[in-house]
């Protein structure tokens, strides 16, 4: 997979977005209005699934750097990334990482 820039990804993702949104014949609107009170209603539950799901990411992401043998600095080099951000999603210190980010890691990995 090539390098595209955050504005080339924020493209994709957004017209992949906006493919599901027709397709459920959800106005923009109404999907803003959604999003917004899922935001501020979130369930405990829904909180801790959330947080699961970035402890796992942040394990499968220190466990392959380990794996290959790279430390942060060099995998933030590979993937053209902050180290901090590297560091910060290893220690769990960043709750909503970078989507962008991340696709530069798998970048970084070698997963296309």
């Amino acid at each position: 997979m090539k390098w595209i820039t955050r504005r080339e990804f924020n493209q994709g993702i957004g017209a992949v977005l906006k493919t599901i949104r027709e397709a459920r014949g959800i106005s923009q609107e109404e999907l803003g209005e959604a999003l917004r009170q899922n935001a501020s209603n979130k369930t405990p539950e829904q909180q801790d699934e959330q947080l699961r799901t970035v402890a796992a990411i942040c394990t499968v992401v220190s466990n392959m750097r380990k794996e290959q043998g790279l430390t942060p600095e060099q995998l933030a080099k590979r993937s053209h990334v902050p180290v901090k951000f590297v560091r910060n999603l290893e220690a769990a210190n960043d709750l909503n990482p970078d989507a962008y980010f991340l696709f530069c890691l798998t970048l970084g990995f070698g997963i296309s």
